[in-house]
């Protein structure tokens, strides 16, 4: 899930984001110097992506559903950011392409009742941590998925619609789908059998 509430326009494509300690997550336009124009005790994170800046079209001031939604989980990110010591491009491609589909597997593999999924995609996860680099592996896959985000521009979907919809919403669903064929008999019969007090 990437950001756009703050950039400024380059040869690039420079995002500016900023944070700090209370947890309240702040940015907007700023010009193109460097970071003395961001209010003092706020952490700064900055990155540049070589992508079609252009069709990032939503503002700062888009108050819609969908930005509220976007904001929320930018948010959340960047504190798992600060509380585990990742970057923010790590924690994101630590969540998105490991940890949300290692549930899906798990709930997978139970409706199955088999181990192979967790243990096969387990595998393949360890063999590559220990030969990539986790901060250069996670920068290039970040910019791959904002470059893949901005290709629903084309169907009228600006970034921070199609990050909602690709990252949230469609993540949410199949979890939704999963739980219930693989939990949710479980979780009814505890339900059940939970005496009234």
């Amino acid at each position: 899930m990437g950001d756009n509430r703050g950039y400024c326009i380059t040869s690039d494509f420079a995002m500016v984001v900023a944070f700090n300690s209370a947890g309240y997550c702040g940015g907007g336009y700023r010009s193109c110097g460097d970071d003395k124009d961001l209010q003092t005790g706020y952490l700064t994170w900055s990155v540049t992506y070589p992508v079609i800046h252009t069709a990032l079209s939503v503002s700062v001031e888009d108050d819609s559903k969908m930005k509220i939604i976007f904001d929320i989980v930018y948010c959340l990110l960047k504190q798992l950011s600060v509380i585990t010591g990742l970057t923010y491009n790590e924690i994101n491609i630590v969540l998105y392409y490991i940890i949300i589909p290692m549930i899906y597997f798990v709930m997978i593999d139970r409706i199955m009742k088999k181990h192979v999924f967790k243990i096969g995609f387990s595998i393949i996860v360890l063999i590559t941590l220990v030969f990539v680099d986790l901060n250069e592996f996670s920068n290039s896959l970040f910019d791959a998925s904002v470059k893949f985000l901005l290709l629903f521009d084309v169907i009228g979907w600006n970034y921070v619609v199609s990050s909602v919809i690709v990252c949230v919403v469609v993540p949410v669903i199949i979890f939704g789908v999963l739980f219930y064929f693989s939990y949710w008999s479980s979780v009814k019969k505890y339900l059940v059998k939970k005496p009234v007090k």
